[in-house]
């Protein structure tokens, strides 16, 4: 792979629009999606439940215009030289300002190196280079920018920044970068002019000395400023810093055509069911409707009543409650049927559920778990709808998107009717868990506690936001630990690396109306581009779903940080790492790419005496 190509999940995960990428002589941002050149048709991912609800929840934030369809794409790649001016993703220099080499001519200081800062303009466009008039020397982008919670970003005005107040906002006179130490702190940096003028690094971090945002969307290009203007101050960002790119993802567990019964049902006669006000009346129609009662009798009603709502909901554009992408894929993966989905070598979807004999063994942990499912393959959709700078955006544990009016507001990708989108194939394990005993662990007097202090820091930490995202709750927290364990023991056998295995925890409502949890369920799998990521190694691990239970409860009970770790508490830590109990990197916490909740809502506490109160 060459130096300007990136894989097409990097397009979706980290270097999508308004993304920074370090080439060997400048520093790069990718455009917009108005920007990219597609003169060979894209291909379309047909995905129509991630569709509706990007959709939604897009228009309702006013990133999207009122009745515009959105359709998903793949990102353009080219599979020969021909095709690649016809697929290409487009990305602007920035930032426009660039450093020299002081190995390469420019006089360093005393203690440390003094380089001189040049613009883009004036170095030649073919090597990158600055000619100062005797030597040709190289030159590297500025590592500093300046931008704002709304996703905008500039370049720094150093010579105005440099003058000012000194009354020389006109001087033209060579600006030189100095650096006195070798650890980069702020207090060693400093920027000075040769009429004298200077301006230390460690008065930048403060609030509004690098004046107001103008909205400036340099992704988007050269001169492209948000039409509705910004009001908030500058902040400065390491250009390469972690915190410079937050992409803002939605993914779903696709589910082929015809996998949802109840759904396809309920679609065909909502017209005669949208009506219904509770569960009763549903239970009424169905007595006295042979035909609704031979195609619906079979389910439970409360499920069939919760699908219901959340499809009229859906079906109606003023009604602000959307149903969770979760749901479906539950109820599928719950269903009990032997044989879910299909087993074709164009499948979406191909799951069995286990006969009890296949992975029961004895164990008490078996009155947690009501269903274990082997999910021999399926097809997880990436798209990418915005990004956020400076903090990422707190995620929804129902699998809604993220919210996009928030302290740190999530910037557009561009004016376009489509958004970027990729298809991973993979494997993995359900497990449906028992309503009643998780509400009896979650109930006990000590989870009780744990889970009130985890539920005080969770709000307090989203009270920062506009639109405060809501504790999941007690059920959820138990799970989310346990998945986490689960899912480094399976790593331990399957045959993946522990970085490509990922979850999706279910404590969903059962009854929308009561806001019963009753919908309560993990799903361990991995996915990725091509055929690897469904090799069969996890696969394999569900008829063992026990045993390894156990296993990961026993290792989870003793931690090598402990005392520390046992004795730890959730604050509300600014970007909510700190929202967990005993949690951390040598038992509990996972690779990023791995968890759905960014490592937060953790507790391992919450497993401690499991087996012993089953």
């Amino acid at each position: 792979m060459s130096d300007n190509e990136i894989r097409l999940s990097q397009m979706i995960m980290g270097f999508g629009p308004g993304a920074m990428i370090d080439l060997p002589s400048r520093s790069i941002i990718v455009g917009g999606l108005p920007l990219w050149r597609q003169q060979i048709e894209p291909r379309i991912i047909i995905e129509p439940r991630l569709q509706e609800m990007l959709e939604r929840s897009l228009t309702q934030s006013g990133r999207l215009a009122e009745g515009v369809r959105l359709t998903l794409r793949q990102p353009p790649y080219a599979t020969n030289d021909a095709d690649k001016m016809k697929r290409d993703v487009p990305a602007l220099v920035f930032p426009l300002w660039f450093v020299c080499d002081p190995d390469s001519g420019t006089a360093p200081s005393t203690g440390g190196s003094r380089r001189r800062m040049v613009q883009w303009k004036e170095l030649e466009w073919a090597t990158g280079k600055f000619n100062d008039g005797t030597k040709t020397v190289s030159a590297t982008p500025m590592r500093f920018v300046a931008a704002c919670k709304k996703g905008h970003m500039q370049d720094i005005n150093w010579r105005g920044l440099v003058h000012r107040g000194q009354g020389q906002t006109g001087c033209r006179s060579a600006m030189w970068f100095l650096d006195r130490g070798t650890s980069a702190d702020p207090k060693d940096l400093s920027i000075e002019c040769d009429c004298g003028a200077r301006v230390e690094f460690e008065y930048l971090f403060a609030e509004g000395i690098l004046g107001g945002c103008n909205g400036h969307q340099p992704w988007l290009g050269d001169t492209s400023v948000d039409p509705n203007g910004c009001t908030e101050n500058l902040k400065l960002l390491v250009r390469g810093a972690t915190n410079a790119y937050f992409p803002q993802v939605a993914n779903v567990i696709s589910m082929p055509i015809g996998a949802d019964p109840i759904g396809d049902i309920i679609k065909a006669n909502l017209a005669s069911l949208s009506a219904l006000a509770n569960v009763d009346q549903l239970i009424g129609v169905l007595s006295f409707s042979p035909a609704l009662s031979s195609a619906l009798g079979k389910f439970d009603p409360h499920l069939l009543f919760s699908r219901i709502q959340e499809m009229k909901n859906t079906a109606n554009p003023d009604t602000p409650t959307s149903s969770s992408p979760k749901i479906a894929e539950f109820d599928i993966l719950a269903s009990g049927k032997q044989t879910i989905g299909t087993n074709s070598i164009d499948s979406r979807l191909h799951a069995t559920t286990l006969h009890e004999h296949e992975w029961k063994t004895g164990d008490t942990l078996e009155r947690l778990l009501t269903r274990a499912v082997a999910v021999k393959r399926l097809t997880e959709v990436t798209c990418l709808y915005g990004f956020t700078r400076l903090e990422p955006a707190p995620v929804a544990s129902d699998g809604s998107l993220e919210e996009v009016l928030l302290a740190v507001e999530g910037a557009s990708l561009g004016d376009a009717d489509w958004l970027p989108a990729i298809e991973q194939n993979g494997e993995g394990i359900f497990l449906q868990f028992d309503a009643a005993m998780v509400e009896k662990i979650v109930q006990s007097e000590f989870n009780r506690s744990r889970i009130t202090a985890l539920r005080e820091a969770y709000h307090d930490w989203a009270g920062k936001f506009k639109n405060s995202p809501t504790f999941p709750g007690g059920a959820y927290t138990f799970l989310h630990s346990l998945s986490h364990g689960l899912m480094s023991e399976i790593a331990l056998q399957c045959g993946y690396p522990a970085t490509s295995i990922k979850e999706r925890v279910y404590a969903l409502p059962l009854d929308t109306a009561q806001n019963t949890i009753g919908r309560l369920g993990i799903l361990i799998y991995t996915s990725s581009s091509g055929a690897q990521g469904s090799l069969g190694g996890l696969v394999a691990m569900a008829p063992k779903i026990v045993g390894l239970l156990r296993s990961a409860i026993e290792k989870m009970q003793v931690c090598s940080n402990d005392p520390i770790c046992s004795e730890s508490g959730p604050q509300a830590h600014f970007d909510g790492s700190l929202v967990n109990g005993a949690a951390c990197n040598a038992c509990v916490l996972v690779p990023e790419t791995s968890c759905e909740m960014r490592n937060m809502l953790l507790d391992r506490l919450l497993l401690s005496d499991l087996i012993d109160r089953l």
